[in-house]
Parts: C-alpha cells; sequence; structure tokens
C-alpha cells in the first residue's frame, strides 16, 4: 500500500497568520484531518501533527522520510500586507518533475472544485520543508487569512472539506489508486454475516 504524509502547517507556539481571530494552524488542521479521512483504508496515512502541537521544519521532512512516503503534502494559509490579495496557489521544490506532475493533478482537481476562486498558479521554490523530503512534496495555499472575504469563506466546514476533497483526488490519481470508497474489515464481514443469513 502506498504512504501519503500529511503535513498541517504551523502549530502550538507558532500559529501562522493570524488575522479576525482565526489562526492559520487551526484552519489546515481541520483540513487534513478531513484529508486524512478521506485518504485512509486506500493508502497508509501518516501525519506530521494530530493536535495543536509545535514542529519544526525538519521534524516534518524527517517525518515523511521515516516513513518512506509516496507523496509529501503541506497546507498552509497565506496572508499579506495587502488586504485585497487573494487566491489559492500551490508549491514545488525546484527542479522535482514527479513533485510537479502531482502539483497539476491537484491544481487540476482545485480549479474543478472552486472554479471562482483566483488562482495564482505552481511556482517552484527552495522552501525546506520541501527541499528535504525525499518523496514528490507540495505545499498548497489555501487562501488569504488576511483578505476578510477569503478568511470568512475557509471558515465555512464545506469549503475545508472541498479542499480536503481535491486535494485527495489530486494525490489519489497522481499514486493511480482508486477514489472509490473501500470498506473495513469490520464492515466486510458485516457484509458477509447479512449475506449468509447470521444478521
Amino acid at each position: 500500500m502506498r504512504t501519503v504524509c500529511i503535513d498541517p502547517g504551523h502549530g502550538g507556539r507558532d500559529p501562522g497568520a493570524t488575522a479576525g481571530g482565526i489562526d492559520e494552524a487551526i484552519i489546515v488542521l481541520d483540513v487534513c484531518c478531513r484529508l486524512w479521512e478521506l485518504l485512509r483504508g486506500k493508502v497508509v496515512v501518516v501525519m506530521t501533527r494530530k493536535d495543536d502541537t509545535y514542529l519544526d521544519l525538519r521534524a516534518r521532512s524527517t517525518t515523511s522520510n521515516l516513513a518512506e512516503a509516496d507523496v509529501f503534502c503541506s497546507v498552509h494559509c497565506n496572508s499579506a500586507h495587502n488586504q485585497a490579495a487573494s487566491g489559492w496557489e500551490l508549491f514545488t521544490s525546484v527542479g522535482e518533475t514527479q513533485a510537479d506532475r502531482l502539483g497539476e493533478m491537484v491544481s487540476h482537481h482545485h480549479a474543478a472544485t472552486f472554479p471562482d476562486q483566483v488562482d495564482r498558479g505552481q511556482k517552484e521554490v527552495n522552501f525546506s520543508v520541501l527541499r528535504r523530503t525525499s518523496a514528490p512534496a507540495i505545499l498548497v495555499e489555501l487562501g488569504f487569512l488576511s483578505n476578510d472575504q477569503e478568511r470568512s469563506w475557509l471558515e465555512q466546514e464545506d469549503v475545508r472539506q472541498g479542499h480536503a476533497e481535491y486535494i485527495a483526488a489530486g494525490i489519489l490519481e497522481f499514486l493511480g489508486v482508486s477514489a472509490k470508497p473501500t470498506m473495513t474489515i469490520e464492515e466486510r464481514v458485516a457484509r458477509l454475516e447479512r449475506l449468509a443469513g447470521l444478521a
């Protein structure tokens, strides 16, 4: 089974971008927990953090490398001095063609899910968390918390679910794994018992 490492950015003493009483660390943790829920059973899922705790950048890439992950996905929200700045963007490490292909797949599913959100494009950068990670690695910026309208939008549960869904779809497509729901062992046993007339 393939392995995916999900990295909710920031956490603990590092809340990330903060605006309107909303911390980036909390928004991205919620999206990543939803992403974990969508991926589990289809791939092995490793999360760099599962609660509001602090991790340095090296620990994030080390978690992925120790798990021998096939994909690393870091999730963030953006911020800018210009409060009119808005939109979604995706980063990959410099010169990494596999990460570029993964990014293109996630970008495609984002555009299909949120066609009205500004798409700031896919860019290659030298971020530590991407550079130090052995797996094809992407960093997704969901939107700008410094923009009042986009922040209010990101606070909506269905919007955060949508972000988790397109990221999951892009990752599964990249890995060649079916997005169809899979039954747990307990669900399979219950189904067999019903078919056999035992339940």
